[in-house]
């Protein structure tokens, strides 16, 4: 029970931390949508490495190190897709996080059952992580490619 608390902690800090580090990109100039695909891509990329990992983790210690990596990295995507309704429709920015929030709970409700069923299927967690990863990646790939930071709305 307490080493669950260790990722949580670590993703609260580097939540705070990509948002310090858009901001300080937003200074030296650099548009709002590279910094919004930047700051996805570490978090997406960086939340699926360890899952490809954890699998093999040798031990407790390093397992809960892993899991701590990936949920750091996700938090970083605070400082991409959290605002990026602002960016986007700064007039309607409350409404279109509903709108996304609502869309991304299916996943949420979703991923318990797809976890089971895999895991029935294959007798492992490690199939679980790995689509969870590739799901990452995707979400990555989708992002950089069609992301923007210019106002629409």
């Amino acid at each position: 029970g307490t080493f669950s608390l260790i990722p949580w902690i670590t993703t609260f800090a580097a939540s705070n931390a990509g948002g310090w580090i858009a901001d300080a990109m937003r200074r030296r100039g650099v548009p709002v949508g590279v910094i919004r695909r930047r700051m996805q891509a570490v978090a997406f990329t960086g939340g699926a490495i360890p899952l490809f990992i954890l699998p093999a983790a040798p031990s407790p210690a390093i397992a809960v190190m892993l899991v701590t990596i990936s949920a750091a990295c996700s938090g970083t995507g605070l400082a991409a897709f959290g605002v990026n309704h602002l960016d986007i429709s700064p007039r309607f920015a409350g409404v279109l996080m509903g709108l996304s929030n609502t869309i991304a709970t299916i996943p949420g409700i979703v991923g318990v059952a797809a976890a089971g069923f895999i895991w029935r299927a294959s007798g492992s967690f490690a199939a679980v992580f790995y689509v969870i990863a590739c799901v990452y990646l995707i979400g990555m790939a989708g992002y950089v490619t069609w992301a923007g930071g210019e106002e629409r709305i």
